[in-house]
């Protein structure tokens, strides 16, 4: 089919369709958005939870969610999903530069855990100016065992948004290794597609407020970050800011 299409086209280059995958988007909206541009959405799907040999050593997972860099593509209309696949890692793999990998030697980070952090960074921060902060509580709470308590890790174990999450429904205490409510340390794999800036922010977090203290908790509340560096003192914000009538 293929040498057909071409001998159709007189050998010519076939058309292309150009794609932007936003930064913490799945592995299931990716394949969305190929197959709504005529692209093997499901193929790509199939390689992505199950890449056998396409797998580069540092996925320690068993699928390569997290490691599809959210970019712009433009591809050939008639590209296989496995060509497709190796775009996205190939440009992943640009941005572990020398530095970066410098960097994670430092900061005693392997690769899949730096892309896992991440993407949780990526998904709970509001904006990019908050990252490095939520990424430096992360790592705080990572150093001391407490769990990271991050909603996102719950969303994606029970294939939902984060709209959608309920405690009433008892979506909290779901058992999966994803959770983080009832695991501590890292989930086993990266819970979305994180971008350039989340990379950066797990390698350079800012972890400690101006008199060295560590902050360990963090919540929105009217569009604003609210960090803390004890557990009483996060109580008191929550009371003053996110419960308190408008």
């Amino acid at each position: 089919a293929l040498l057909l299409a071409r001998a159709l086209t007189g050998g010519e280059r076939p058309l292309t369709v150009t794609l932007t995958f936003p930064e913490g988007e799945r592995a299931v909206d990716y394949a969305k958005r190929l197959s709504q541009a005529g692209l093997d959405g499901d193929g790509f799907l199939r390689i992505v939870q199950e890449p056998g040999a396409l797998r580069p050593p540092y996925v320690e997972g068993t699928t390569l969610e997290g490691y599809l860099f959210p970019a712009t593509y433009t591809f050939d209309l008639l590209v296989t999903a496995e060509e497709v696949v190796r775009a996205f890692l190939r440009r992943f793999e640009a941005e572990l530069t020398p530095p970066v990998r410098r960097l994670l030697e430092e900061r005693g980070l392997s690769v899949h855990a730096w892309v896992t952090l991440a993407s949780i960074v990526q998904v709970e921060a509001g904006s990019q100016k908050e990252m490095p902060y939520i990424a430096g509580v992360f790592l705080n709470r990572l150093e001391r065992g407490m769990p990271l308590q991050a909603d996102p890790t719950v969303a994606y174990a029970l294939g939902k948004r984060l709209p959608e999450l309920s405690r009433k429904a008892g979506d909290f205490a779901h058992d999966s290794p994803y959770n983080t409510y009832r695991y501590a340390g890292l989930p086993p794999g990266p819970i979305g597609n994180p971008g350039r800036e989340a990379l950066l922010a797990v390698l350079n977090p800012v972890r400690t407020d101006p008199k060295g203290r560590p902050y360990l908790y963090f919540f929105h509340a009217k569009g604003e970050l609210f960090l803390n560096t004890s557990f009483e003192a996060h109580l008191e914000d929550l009371r003053l800011h996110r419960y308190s009538s408008p």
